[in-house]
């Protein structure tokens, strides 16, 4: 019998949260921003990267700019810092790679993305 994502053992570093934000995403090769940045939902994030739903499927490996804003958070060089004010709005910028990419169980026509840090922007 296999297991899906969710039950397998866990060999991560970091604690992962679950979170529903919105994402910005675009190709790390758009750079310019030729394109709109894409939105998606965020399901969990953690110290190395991120799970979000994603409207057309995304290859592994590849490299994609992120941009999160987290209400109630400050980044205070380069430390968050959690206020619960809702008009501080931190914004975390990076640089990811695909992990992995299947359809998803929860949302017809939407892709899970695993998504690992690969850098940040600042």
């Amino acid at each position: 019998m296999t297991q899906g994502r969710c039950e397998r053992e866990e060999r991560r570093r970091y604690e992962r949260l679950a979170r529903d934000f919105t994402i910005h995403y675009r190709p790390l090769e758009d750079m310019a921003g030729a394109e709109a940045d894409r939105r998606a939902r965020m399901c969990d994030f953690s110290g190395g990267g991120v799970r979000f739903l994603a409207d057309r499927p995304l290859a592994k490996r590849q490299q994609l700019l992120v941009r999160i804003e987290f209400s109630g958070w400050r980044d205070e060089g380069g430390e968050w810092v959690r206020t619960g004010d809702a008009n501080d709005v931190g914004v975390l910028k990076a640089i990811g790679s695909v992990m992995w990419c299947a359809p998803s169980d929860e949302l017809a026509g939407h892709y899970e993305v695993g998504l690992m840090f690969t850098g940040r922007m600042r």
